[in-house]
């Protein structure tokens, strides 16, 4: 199934790759890596993922990003899976939910 980013995802993305640069180049790829991956994994399986806690519509699901503090938010749509983010553990839960 086509998974696409929602913009928050892509800047969620974007954020944390530079700060992982800033820190160290070769974890900044590894985890490049590891969130291409569950975006992978997503794709060949969008009805995988456990429920959100904070969240009521449990459509939303999330898939961790191994090796990191990060879960990939997503939502299946019937043509689509939409990444909503790719949250941080530690930020406040549903930031991206608008």
């Amino acid at each position: 199934m086509l998974v696409r980013l929602r913009r928050i995802a892509k800047r969620d993305l974007r954020e944390a790759t530079a700060w992982y640069r800033e820190q160290n180049e070769n974890v900044a790829d590894r985890f490049t890596f590891e969130v291409s991956q569950t975006l992978k994994f997503l794709e060949q399986f969008p009805l995988t993922g456990a429920f959100v806690p904070s969240m009521a519509d449990p459509a939303i699901r999330r898939l961790p990003v191994r090796g990191f503090p990060y879960s990939v938010i997503f939502v299946r749509l019937p043509d689509r899976v939409s990444v909503l983010a790719i949250a941080h553990h530690r930020r406040k839960p549903g930031y991206w939910n608008d």
